[in-house]
């Protein structure tokens, strides 16, 4: 079942735009502008209720030669495909992580761009980024995030994509739809017919550093957080299995909140020491900042579910809980 005609003024502007095709579908429907074709694919909640939208286009359906020419009807450009590029605007936290040397971001030479705009990229090739990332590019990108679309990616799993979240999604209802959803494909629309074909070299991007240990915690911290009383109930019959006690034995409700708050303090310790090891080996990278972040919160996740372990389990052999 489809869901309900959207009262966002952007999805009312594009579904007029598209005519009958605009109906069509519960994940979103096709569109063509001044001979573009693309998609207006939805973000849907359990309910299959629209929270977000985005434009979408395959880039290898949209690239064109680049101006430079080829040889032997060869690309002359080259890089590990996908490109990854993932553009939002600067935040305080972008600039303050530059100028702390953390992040190493691509820099266009455009001002406008640079100040406005954040540019995550594994490819750091200058050439590629250039091209990729030219004049009308550029102000496309400018004009989207003006728009209220919150990422724009480009070669991201193949797909070039505008977004917009459920926040400004839902922030954007009322008049002047039929305008902005206008401006949004014009803007798409030359976004897309200038970016450069890119031949794959093969080859993966670096992965990010302590990737797998990240993960790890992030999986124990989700085990144990959402299982919270379920995870203790759990732990409490592991320990008086290996600790062989009586089964009828009741947890201390007392002793369960201390080594909770044992765990607690030992998140906030873990996480700190992780999100540095993780900066120091991701120092220079565009996504530096990311990594950092998650492994922050990957780091107290995990870090406070295995200290709170330990402590239940010296709790347990003392006979505190």
């Amino acid at each position: 079942m489809a869901p309900e005609r959207s009262t966002n003024d952007l999805d009312e502007g594009l579904r007029a735009l598209a005519g009958e095709a605009g109906a069509a579908g519960k994940r979103g429907y096709p569109i063509v502008r001044d001979g573009h074709r693309l998609r207006v694919e939805y973000v849907t909640d359990s309910d299959d209720e629209i929270q977000g939208l985005s434009l979408v286009c395959r880039y290898d359906d949209v690239a064109v030669p680049h101006a430079s020419g080829s040889y032997r009807g060869e690309p002359r450009l080259r890089a590990v495909r996908p490109l990854d590029l993932r553009l939002e605007r600067e935040r305080d936290g972008h600039v303050r992580a530059k100028r702390e040397g953390l992040v190493g971001e691509w820099q266009s030479g455009d001002p406008a761009f640079d100040e406005r705009v954040f540019v995550t990229s594994p490819t750091t090739d200058p050439a590629v980024l250039a091209a990729v990332l030219g004049p009308a590019a550029r102000e496309a990108v400018m004009a989207l995030l003006a728009l209220g679309f919150e990422t724009v990616k480009i070669d991201v799993e193949g797909e070039v994509r505008a977004g917009i979240g459920q926040g400004d999604f839902v922030r954007t209802q009322g008049p002047g739809g039929g305008e902005r959803a206008a401006s949004a494909l014009d803007a798409f629309c030359r976004l897309t017919s200038g970016l450069p074909i890119v031949a794959a070299t093969g080859g993966v991007h670096p992965r990010p550093p302590l990737a797998g240990l990240t993960l790890a915690l992030q999986i124990v911290g989700v085990v144990g957080w959402l299982g919270n009383v379920t995870f203790i109930a759990l732990a409490h019959l592991a320990m008086g299995k290996v600790f062989g006690l009586p089964a009828s034995r009741d947890a201390s409700t007392l002793g369960v909140v201390g080594c909770v708050a044992v765990g607690v303090f030992g998140g906030f310790v873990g996480a700190k020491l992780h999100a540095a090891r993780v900066a120091t080996r991701a120092r220079g990278r565009s996504d530096a900042l990311d990594l950092e972040t998650k492994a922050l919160i990957a780091g107290f996740g995990g870090s406070s579910v295995l200290v709170f372990l330990i402590a239940f389990g010296a709790a347990t052999l003392a006979g505190w809980v």
